[in-house]
């Protein structure tokens, strides 16, 4: 009767379904029970993640068919492309490995693709004309980072003192 009482205060739903308990100082509370959208703030980091997660697939597929067509310049190991493209290409695969993980790991595929697109951006020469191209591509990464960092502080806000 106790635990029901505890999962009523932190759910704030009489019977709801406990989630992933998780014990902190002897005290029981669930991740999930802020970020369930039984509140404003969890219904906003619930379309945020979302947000990340379509404009991240989105510029994934939009970017993928140029790393993969740039692959063929590595066809001929007797004459392949110039270190420059080798690094382009390297930091292209971290943004998108970054924008891929991101959708299970938030924070560190966050990461990755802001380096990787930050790298890329530097590789590539920058200017002012690529920077919104490359913005655009790397947004979703900030908006993972952004989404860790927050669901993080809720988490850690909606236990129990």
């Amino acid at each position: 009767m106790k635990r029901a009482a505890q999962l009523t205060r932190v759910l704030g739903v009489p019977g709801a379904p406990s989630g992933t308990q998780t014990a902190q100082k002897g005290r029981m509370f669930t991740e999930e029970a802020s970020m369930s959208g039984h509140d404003a703030n969890g219904r906003s980091l619930t379309a945020l993640r979302w947000i990340a997660r379509i404009w991240g697939t989105t510029a994934v597929l939009l970017t993928a068919p140029f790393f993969f067509e740039h692959l063929t310049w590595f066809n001929d190991l007797n004459r392949l492309p110039p270190l420059h493209i080798f690094v382009q290409q390297a930091y292209h695969l971290l943004l998108l490995v970054g924008l891929i993980a991101a959708w299970r790991w938030n924070l560190a595929g966050g990461v990755l693709a802001l380096l990787g697109g930050f790298g890329f951006f530097v590789a590539i020469g920058g200017g002012s004309r690529l920077l919104p191209i490359v913005s655009t591509i790397t947004a979703p990464g900030v908006l993972f980072v952004l989404y860790a960092w927050l669901s993080h502080r809720v988490v850690h806000a909606s236990a129990p003192a």
